[in-house]
């Protein structure tokens, strides 16, 4: 043992031990207040292992610790440790050496679930009574592995296992019942691997699964199931259920494998709490209440104190003297003292949350480093006592260091930094504590040092040092307004210079614009001859092409008056000499015959003219536009000559085209229709128009169910009919197909590019 030659205590209350030959040593008495149960290799008094799984302090005081390597009964009055574990050569030795839950009835027998069932230990032999899952028995333990056991109003234990459900236990019948998944049926626990146990204040059971959190109603064996939802941020923050505690308000918190939850029973939601809130890590085993309404939490980084009043966490790790930063899920426990306990992978912490205060001393901050490209800039005095420092370009650049000095826990003390007159916001650094500034423009600035101690107590004053940065002569304020008196000189010379020069060309612009004007105006004489020539001669081509159409119209009138009317005449004196003939030799039925053959085709005769008076004055082309104009020419001529009629245009609405389009389409229509009805006898005839999707593309096609023809047999030898379709195809620029079979009936389609031809 060292020699102490002197103690010192701080005004953090840290003791400072110097010793001889032993340096000195430090001495932090608030770590003291958590209270680090381990294991001590070669002695029984200890844990018999350090990795705690569950806690539990009996009605006598005494303190139960479950272990991977077994059970631990620990009589701090005495200062002694009893140790228990499976002999397999001992079948009333405990069933397994992993203790995963601890629990005394309000008889006073003691529980232990272990990873091979339930024992109950007999506190006076010390001998442990196994309840272990039997195959073939249905009321037997469903499961060896048992995560929690509780006793609820009616002195029935509820097992939870592993793998196997939920268990009601009978301890004086030794029966089980079970409550178990069932996947057909979505009013069942919906997971066989229970973690967590709670009865609520209105007696519902709170469980935790591997697949969500249940709240089971006992009476009405209704199972009310919650999950995590990625979509909802007010579900579950993870299925996975490790701990569920209600504290004195009736919340109801649940640590997932992925955050804290708070239920709000009344909407049904929650509310998350993760790394992103305050907590040191996102994974939540246990969750306990102090007397002051603060709910602590184990993670896999430390135990944070939550203060659901300011909703602030403050979290503590190994360096406050916590058994480790990695604690285990079912290790936590409040006594009736209100003393905690929290087991980990390197033992037991245990503590009284009320002597867990915060470090309240404000540190002094200091300047500890001052250099530039890593050599220290010479000050000829104590960096901690500077006030101010010049740097001269090019070195407009530097590092420091400084220090808060609180030494209770130096790790976790809290640092920050700011240049006034560069920047306007605080940098934090956290637990660093260094910063830099480069390229630094000339002037003067204020750098300012704040740190805080392990608790965040800050000193907000810090230090302060004053820099001033002094440029390059060209960015010196007299520097550059000599360049700007020099520039604006030499841009009001190069301004009167360039005045001058626009207004001599000026000059010569007018002179030449005379000139010019001049010749324009000779020009414009001759052009305005030029353009009376032109205009007689267009007028002239105008009129010849007007008498051409005129020409051409009255060709296709004749043509249609040969075809039609012509015709009609004809057959009417044939038939009408016939007549006469008859008369003579008396045969009346025969009279009769003719004289009907006459009124037909004089009806035809008739029809045939009112369409030809039609064709000359096609209004409905005019007032409606091409679809138009033919929906009404196949209701007015077609239909009410008894021909069956069908007309389509796709897409569905009025087609916008030139007027000679429309005219040239209405015309070869207009022959097509007439062919069907007089010369193919048809019963039916369509129209149909298609626009291709771009508009550039037009398609028309007329069909019958007439008697057809031989096109091969006709070309070159058509009536006048289908030369005018023809020649109208040709002037539109279209292509002209004909497809017909004798008896079969034809069809007639024109393709053309829509043009953009002037109405």
């Amino acid at each position: 043992m060292r020699r102490v030659t002197s103690i010192y205590e701080d005004r953090e209350g840290v003791l400072w031990i110097g010793t001889v030959a032993g340096g000195i040593h430090k001495l932090d008495m608030r770590k003291r207040h958590f209270i680090h149960y381990q294991e001590n290799p070669g002695s029984p008094n200890g844990l018999s292992s350090n990795n705690v799984r569950s806690i539990y302090e009996d009605q006598a005081g005494m303190l139960w610790i479950g272990t991977d390597a077994g059970l631990d009964r620990y009589d701090r009055d005495e200062n002694l440790w009893y140790h228990y574990q499976n002999d397999p050569f001992d079948p009333q030795s405990l069933s397994h050496n992993f203790v995963r839950v601890i629990y005394q009835d309000r008889a006073g027998a003691i529980w232990i679930g272990t990873s091979g069932g339930l024992d109950r230990f007999d506190q006076e032999t010390e001998r442990f009574i196994h309840y272990i899952n039997d195959p073939v028995d249905g009321n037997s333990l469903s499961h060896n592995v048992v995560m929690f056991i509780h006793e609820d109003r009616e002195g029935m234990l509820w097992i939870g296992t592993k793998g196997g459900g939920l268990n009601r236990f009978d301890p004086k019948t030794g029966q089980f019942t079970r409550y178990q998944d069932d996947p057909g049926n979505s009013q069942s626990m919906g997971s066989n691997r229970l973690w967590a146990f709670h009865e609520d204040r209105a007696g519902i059971f709170w469980i935790g699964t591997a697949n969500g959190l249940v709240g089971f109603d006992r009476e009405t064996r209704k199972y009310t199931h919650y999950h995590a939802d990625p979509n909802d941020p007010h579900s579950l923050s993870h299925n996975v259920i490790m701990s569920i505690y209600e504290d004195r308000e009736g919340r109801l918190w649940v640590g997932t494998i992925d955050g804290l939850n708070k239920f709000e029973p009344e909407s049904e939601t929650f509310i998350r709490y993760t790394e992103k809130d305050g907590l040191p890590n996102n994974v939540i085993y246990g969750v306990l209440e102090d007397g002051q309404g603060r709910i602590w939490i184990s993670t896999n980084k430390g135990i944070s104190r939550y203060d659901p009043r300011t909703e602030t966490f403050k979290n503590y790790d190994v360096t406050d003297g916590l058994q480790g930063n990695e604690f285990n899920g079912g290790s936590y426990y409040k006594s009736n003292s209100g003393e905690m306990f929290f087991g980990g992978i390197n033992g037991l912490s245990a503590f009284y949350p009320e002597l867990i205060v915060d470090n309240p001393h404000v540190p002094p901050v200091v300047l500890t480093s001052l250099t530039q490209g890593g050599e220290n800039v010479q000050l000829y005095k104590s960096v901690d006592s500077l006030a101010g420092v010049t740097f001269e370009w090019p070195n407009n650049f530097f590092e420091f260091e400084f220090s808060a000095l609180s030494y209770a826990n130096p790790e976790k003390n809290q640092y920050a930094y700011k240049l006034e007159g560069f920047e306007e916001d605080w940098n934090y650094i956290g637990t660093k504590r260094y910063g830099r500034y480069t390229h630094l423009p000339g002037g003067t600035y204020t750098l300012r040092l704040i740190g805080s101690n392990n608790d965040g107590v800050w000193n907000k004053e810090g230090v302060s040092i004053k820099l001033t940065i002094v440029p390059p002569v060209w960015a010196t304020w007299w520097f550059r307004g000599f360049i700007t008196a020099v520039l604006l000189g030499a841009g009001f010379i190069a301004y009167r210079l360039r005045i001058r020069s626009i207004e001599a060309h000026r000059r010569e612009l007018i002179e030449l614009v005379e000139e010019r004007t001049t010749e324009l105006s000779r020009t414009n004489g001759l052009l305005e001859k030029e353009i009376d020539s032109r205009r007689l001669a267009e007028e002239a081509l105008a009129r010849k092409a007007a008498l051409t159409a005129v020409a051409s119209e009255r060709n296709r009138l004749a043509r249609d008056l040969h075809d039609s009317v012509t015709q009609s005449l004809y057959s009417l004196t044939l038939f009408t000499q016939a007549a006469l003939e008859l008369g003579e030799t008396g045969k009346s039925e025969q009279i009769k015959h003719n004289l009907t053959r006459i009124a037909d085709t004089a009806g035809q005769s008739l029809k045939e003219m009112r369409l030809l008076v039609y064709n000359l004055r096609p209004i409905a082309l005019e007032d409606e536009g091409l679809v138009g104009a033919l929906r009404h020419r196949l209701d007015s001529v077609e239909g009410r000559a008894g021909v069956q009629t069908r007309f389509m245009v796709k897409p569905e609405g009025a087609i916008e085209l030139p007027t000679a389009v429309e005219e040239g389409l209405y015309r070869i229509a207009q022959e097509a229709l007439n062919n069907a009805m007089q010369h193919a006898h048809a019963a039916s005839v369509s129209v149909c128009i298609v626009v291709s999707p771009d508009g550039r593309r037009l398609e028309l096609e007329v069909s019958d169910n007439g008697c057809g023809f031989d096109p091969e047999g006709v070309k070159d030898k058509g009536g006048l009919g289908l030369i005018s379709i023809t020649e109208r195809v040709r002037d539109l620029g279209g292509k002209l197909s004909i497809n017909s079979v004798p008896e079969q009936g034809t069809t007639i389609k024109v393709s053309l590019e829509v043009k953009p031809w002037p109405r």
